[in-house]
């Protein structure tokens, strides 16, 4: 409990505090308060994982991307960008785009990355090449959160799931705009999110670790507009159209909107004792303890009575095991780093006393 708790205001100073030079935190140079512990709390969902099976009437999707003021999962959301396309006719349908308005200041490392800044309370973006800045038509990020959602939805189909489409989304934008709609929006907005939308990430269709740009410029794709919200969006809708992407591919790769929301928070997901594919299986999620509490056994059974299966089951039990060892590990080396501590502040204690 102890290291929990201190971890959870470790992750808020991180969020809080300013970064030096080379960019690593600086330690104890901002100070935690509740309300920031009671909005990093909102963000850890607890909720079991639901097993919901994609259900898409048709072939129309939305590839979105988001700009925001920084790369943490509270940073404001400053443009949402979204292009319709139909995957099975290769064409854009309609698109989207929405400035909002921010909480604070924007931080100017963000603003040379997506030229958008925020003085004296008007919204203003800079024209690459010229010093001219444009003064941006922004709303309130709640009216903007809610536009999207109405947009995303009325896509022709009264009926069926709706699927969100971005590039590295599963590890960014999915996660920021739960949160950002849990904190500005109703109940009803973040239910609808969580049951209604379905998220696919061609990075990971793609299996490669280059960034956006990098894959553009690889496929001969104009990249000038990187770093805008709707210039990311034509150039993800390129990238499905000259990669060999197949609509099963997309449609086989998605998760809802709370699977990802929750698999982000899995303790035993994150820590590497079980896979995605076991995670999926599990009817709850289970805390260390209540993992490690079982026997080899017990686990084994739990296991197969969901269906994993055998492959999947020997490595759950050998990455117990491996845990296990590792924590033991540290707790040893962490009684012989107090023992030498104490050692060596009594020997100082003794030459000051000589």
């Amino acid at each position: 409990y102890f290291i929990q708790s201190n971890l959870r205001q470790i992750c808020v100073g991180m969020r809080k505090s300013p970064y030096s030079k080379n960019g690593s935190w600086k330690p104890g140079s901002t100070k935690v308060t509740k309300e920031d512990m009671d909005m990093y709390d909102r963000a850890i969902d607890r909720t079991p994982l639901t097993h919901v099976s994609l259900d898409l009437p048709s072939d129309i999707v939305a590839v979105y991307d988001l700009e925001t003021s920084g790369l943490g999962p509270f940073d404001d959301i400053l443009q949402i960008s979204a292009i319709r396309m139909d995957l099975k006719e290769k064409k854009e349908l309609d698109s989207f785009n929405c400035y909002c308005l921010p909480s604070k200041p924007i931080p100017g490392e963000a603003s040379r990355i997506h030229n958008i800044c925020y003085e004296d309370g008007v919204m203003k973006k800079k024209n690459q090449n010229s010093t001219e800045c444009q003064i941006l038509d922004a709303v309130p990020l709640k009216m903007g959160l809610e536009s999207f959602l109405k947009w995303a939805r009325h896509d022709g189909n009264e009926t069926g799931h709706k699927l969100l489409i971005g590039y590295n989304n599963f590890y960014f934008d999915d996660i920021r705009i739960i949160n950002q709609i849990r904190d500005k929006c109703d109940g009803a907005h973040l239910d609808d999110l969580r049951g209604t939308f379905f998220s696919s990430d061609i990075k990971v269709i793609l299996n490669t670790r280059r960034k956006l740009v990098e894959e553009a410029q690889k496929l001969d794709i104009d990249t000038r507009n990187a770093h805008d919200g709707m210039g990311d969006c034509k150039m993800v809708c390129e990238i499905i159209l000259r990669r060999p992407i197949t609509v099963t591919e997309i449609k086989g790769n998605s998760c809802s909107f709370e699977h990802a929301m929750n698999k982000k928070t899995n303790p035993l997901l994150k820590s590497g004792l079980i896979t995605q594919a076991v995670a999926d299986k599990l009817p709850t999620q289970y805390t260390h303890e209540e993992w490690l509490a079982m026997s080899d056994e017990e686990v084994k059974q739990l296991l197969e009575l969901n269906g994993v299966v055998a492959v999947s089951v020997k490595k759950c039990l050998a990455n117990r095991q491996k845990y296990i060892y590792s924590f033991n590990a540290n707790s040893n080396g962490a009684r012989a780093g107090e023992a030498l501590i104490n050692t060596i502040y009594t020997v100082k204690l003794q030459y000051l006393h000589s």
